[in-house]
């Protein structure tokens, strides 16, 4: 090995470590040596920079690099992106997939009827739920209703009379607002 004198682009007690482990090495042992002149069980200690001294800026990069380097992330990033599917985009899929006869005979115990020439998966599970309301299925009915679009809607009524106070209140935070009256807008 080298003279540390000769290794001027290496720090001093890195060398000295590494002359000192040429000198004193232990051949009978059974630990071994690490690059750095410690013993160890036989597994090398990290570095305890964490590897962080072969990173370069993109400051230090010719334009080009950083460029490459960018267009390399984006392509990478767009295929990652199309392989990562959204769980709707995978719903739809599936339920859009039309199952097999033997499939749908299974889910339905028979009652083929129900979703007469449309065998997606949609189809049948809306059938089955239908199956499952008249069964007495408290959830499956509302589900069923809900999705046919006769949900009620949650309405409030107002009791309370408008006083005068409230209309030059309303009125008030109106012409803040530039709001006009409802006179006005009738106009």
């Amino acid at each position: 090995m080298a003279d540390s004198k000769d290794r001027t682009d290496i720090p001093a007690e890195v060398t000295s470590r590494a002359d000192d482990a040429d000198k004193t090495a232990d051949h009978g042992s059974d630990k071994a040596m690490s690059g750095n002149g410690d013993k160890t069980d036989g597994k090398e200690k990290k570095p305890e920079n964490n590897g962080l001294d072969n990173l370069v800026s993109f400051a230090d990069r010719s334009t080009e690099e950083v460029r490459e380097i960018a267009a390399r992330g984006g392509r990478k990033s767009g295929e990652t992106r199309r392989k990562r599917r959204t769980a709707k985009e995978i719903a739809r899929t599936i339920l859009q997939t039309d199952l097999s006869a033997e499939q749908v005979e299974e889910v339905l115990d028979g009652a083929k009827d129900l979703i007469g020439d449309d065998a997606s998966a949609y189809a049948v599970m809306i059938a089955k739920m239908v199956q499952e309301g008249l069964r007495g299925n408290v959830q499956a009915f509302t589900a069923v209703r809900d999705t046919a679009g006769d949900k009620p809607t949650d309405k409030q009524e107002v009791t309370a009379a408008v006083t005068a106070g409230d209309v030059a209140l309303l009125e008030k935070v109106g012409a803040r607002l530039g709001i006009k009256k409802a006179d006005e807008l009738t106009d």
